[in-house]
């Protein structure tokens, strides 16, 4: 319908244009483009503004096109494009009506594409044209932000401040001044920064910011090393804001606080006091799974038990649930209860068989199954993981369990087999790493160096796990020896050299072997250079030794 209106509207203009000729094809388009915008038609609109701009330069609409082409390109989110018009429109007209706004939004447009620097100049130009006006008020808030973007933390504080003075009865004046708060709490400048939170709740006591301000107080306390300082601040959110959202990080912090102190039965007790004072709050579901977790980081494992069996009944459609069973069954397995530990894994399964947790579950499970020698079972269960849950977060460490479950039991060939689907199945993991180490350690062991070569090539570039890195890049080295490829072996122990300092063992045994292939090709100083570092590395250990003993040989 929107749109027959506007066809309807075009034929009518248009009508008008041919009834009084061209002098006022110009009024045609220009509220052709008013329509267009209006029906959120936004590139219609521009084209039709741009006539009216082009073709008819004297057009008496020529601002208020400027102004809707602007504003096109602006919701249309071509930033730059409309910062042009916007331009274009303040040099033509600089007594416009407009001008205040355009420029803000030209902070705004610069702003958003994170142009903070241009976003600033845009700002304080729009803050000096309308300051009694709601757009410059708005700029001049903004001129600060934007410096603070920019780390001109000064130049903010000064712009925040003059805000403040200026507009001391704008509602962004509350958060002008959490600005200047904030910046001193980053300089670590935190007296002051309690100073200025300080000042903004005794000004502006109604502000939303309050709550806010007297949590970074306690922050600040805290960072500062004041404990009982920064527990009163947070309790004063809890006491006095139970309802904000505030209010369980609040409890989190002054939990966490008190257990630097020692005083873990406080920490505890503080959840059962806001529980029996706040009875009808949203936050008391969180603040009863905290406890729960409370109980079990601190090894209270049989209360744990007790917090979330209670949890998992009081709240079986929490978000939360599946996470409280999977930790109701950890804690059961470190109390060596194994029949409730599976019970409650198989509960979790049964209950939630399509989330996260319910995978990492299993794994449990299938640990625990193996832990007490039930291998046909703890495999059943492994296999389960993979083939319900192949892409979670276990699922590699589940198939690696599989595997060394058949290794185990003699299965070599169907140990290697799984080694290799979780090998090239999860690649970019620590378990799918550690896969192909094993297959390439078989190879070795067979004597299929070609084969171990090329499965330790794979794992020698994953520089995120340097270990295993360096190891099998030892190994290549080691491989390569025994096929009498020096040149292969040489390169392998310079990689070594060059990138594995801090991974002592291989680092050594590569600096060793690499020593040795210099003493082979006569490079006797290269070599001795080389077993100096070993002797000043590992003075007392083998490796220490072993390069003493090729000092005293090479004299």
């Amino acid at each position: 319908m929107k749109y027959r209106i506007v066809s309807f509207f075009i034929i009518s203009l248009f009508a008008i244009g041919s009834l009084y000729g061209n002098d006022k094809l110009d009024e045609a388009y220009f509220w052709l483009g008013e329509a267009y915008y209006r029906s959120d038609m936004l590139k219609n609109a521009a084209d039709n503004y741009e006539k009216v701009i082009t073709n008819y330069p004297s057009s008496p609409r020529r601002e208020e096109a400027l102004y809707g082409l602007g504003w096109s390109y602006f919701r249309l989110e071509n930033f730059n494009r409309s910062s042009s018009v916007f331009d274009q429109l303040v040099k033509e007209f600089p007594a416009s009506n407009y001008a205040t706004e355009v420029l803000t939004r030209q902070g705004d447009g610069y702003y958003r594409i994170k142009d903070y620097a241009r976003a600033s100049e845009y700002y304080g130009r729009a803050a000096k044209q309308g300051p009694n006006t709601e757009e410059g008020q708005y700029s001049a808030y903004q001129l600060a932000h934007t410096l603070y973007r920019q780390n001109r933390y000064e130049q903010s504080i000064t712009a925040a401040l003059n805000f403040v003075k200026n507009y001391n009865k704008s509602n962004l004046a509350p958060n002008a001044l959490y600005l200047i708060a904030w910046i001193r709490f980053q300089q670590e400048r935190y007296a002051e920064s309690i100073e200025n939170f300080e000042f903004l709740i005794k000004t502006y006591p109604q502000s939303k910011l309050v709550v806010r301000s007297y949590f970074a107080i306690a922050d600040c306390y805290y960072n500062m090393g004041n404990y009982e300082e920064a527990i009163d601040g947070y309790r004063i959110v809890v006491d006095q804001f139970p309802s904000s959202d505030l209010a369980p990080e609040a409890i989190k912090s002054i939990q966490s606080t008190l257990q630097i102190l020692d005083r873990d039965s406080e920490a505890f007790e503080i959840v059962d006091s806001y529980i029996s004072t706040n009875p009808t709050s949203p936050f008391i579901e969180d603040f009863q799974y905290k406890k729960a977790e409370m109980f079990y980081s601190g090894r209270r494992y049989n209360d744990a038990i007790s917090e979330f069996e209670t949890f998992a009944n009081k709240y079986p459609e929490s978000s939360k649930t599946a996470e409280a069973l999977y930790w109701l069954g950890k804690s059961y397995s470190v109390s060596n209860d194994f029949d409730n530990a599976s019970k409650t894994y198989l509960r979790l399964k049964t209950n939630f068989p399509k989330n996260d947790y319910a995978a990492a579950g299993l794994l449990e499970y299938g640990l625990l199954l193996k832990h007490h020698n039930m291998i046909d079972s703890a495999h059943s269960i492994l296999t389960m993981i993979e083939n319900d849950f192949p892409s979670s977060d276990v699922a590699p460490q589940s198939g690696f369990e599989r595997a060394l479950l058949l290794w185990a039991v003699g299965d070599t060939t169907g140990a290697m087999t799984q080694f290799k689907t979780v090998a090239d199945k999860y690649p970019d993991t620590d378990y799918g790493d550690q896969s192909r180490y094993r297959i390439a350690m078989y190879y070795r062991f067979l004597g299929m160096n070609t084969e171990a070569i090329r499965e330790f090539s794979i794992i020698a570039q994953v520089y995120d796990n340097p270990d295993i890195a360096a190891e099998s890049r030892y190994r290549m080295g080691e491989l390569h020896l025994r096929m009498d490829n020096i040149e292969e072996a040489k390169e392998c122990f310079e990689i070594i050299y060059d990138k594995f300092a801090g991974y002592e063992d291989w680092y050594s045994l590569g600096l060793l072997s690499l020593g040795e292939i210099h003493e082979r090709e006569g490079d006797i100083d290269d070599a001795k250079e080389l077993y100096n570092i070993i002797q000043m590395l590992r003075p007392d250990d083998e490796f220490g030794k072993t390069a003493t003993q090729r000092l005293k040989r090479l004299k």
